[in-house]
């Protein structure tokens, strides 16, 4: 929520040649134009149309936290076609029937959300007291909230794309406690330990590369 495609950097910079890697930002986001959009399914038909002109037939997916649960969704709505990705990486996402536990971030003040988003680590500590700056991060952290907490997915239909859950034990955002019950969601789930905080893409990139080259 309120990420942008440049957190992925540093992962994409560490994957083999030959490699391409499509890194998306939504409306509002990094180098995209346009209103931010703040619906769950707008975003998930936007986002499923464009990436069927890029599919080939040897791809991945991998979504972190919000872009986890848009990941599965996406899978949901391809494999509907008979277009299915290789592997769908799930990183730090939390569980669609748990939404209803966080509904609390809807009620937060702009001083409270970034409290929280620093916690993790994801908002450089430059920028902290730039008022410009948060109040722009923090109108696309609530749009993005606003999308998070409208999340649906079809519980009847567990993907069939060998499917992979990064998760954390110091994950202060995800509990990983509840992470095992992504097993329902599909029907060859495995999950994969690494460190940090709730935005280890970032933090902890060196090993989530690792395990992303292990999996291809």
């Amino acid at each position: 929520m309120g990420g942008q495609s440049l957190s992925f950097k540093d992962i994409a910079r560490g994957l083999p040649e030959g490699i391409e890697v499509l890194a998306i930002d939504f409306p509002g986001h990094g180098w995209a134009r346009g209103e931010c959009i703040k619906d769950f399914e707008e975003l998930i038909n936007l986002l499923s149309n464009v990436l069927l002109e890029y599919l080939g037939d040897n791809f991945y997916f991998f979504g972190h936290s919000l872009g986890g649960i848009l990941a599965y969704r996406i899978t949901q709505i391809l494999e509907e076609k008979n277009i299915k990705p290789k592997k769908v990486i799930i990183s730090a996402s939390p569980l669609p029937h748990r939404i209803e536990e966080y509904k609390y971030l809807d009620k937060k003040s702009m001083k409270e959300l970034v409290e929280i988003m620093s916690g993790f680590g994801s908002i450089n500590s430059a920028f902290l007291d730039n008022q410009t700056y948060l109040e722009y991060y923090f109108r696309t952290i609530k749009d993005d909230i606003a999308v998070f907490l409208k999340t649906k997915v079809d519980m009847d239909k567990p993907i069939e794309s060998p499917s992979f859950i990064f998760y954390s034990e110091e994950d202060s955002f995800v509990k990983y406690t509840d992470i095992f019950e992504w097993g329902i969601y599909g029907q060859d789930v495995s999950f994969v330990k690494v460190k940090g905080d709730h935005i280890f893409v970032q933090t902890e990139y060196e090993e989530v590369t690792k395990k992303i080259i292990d999996l291809l």
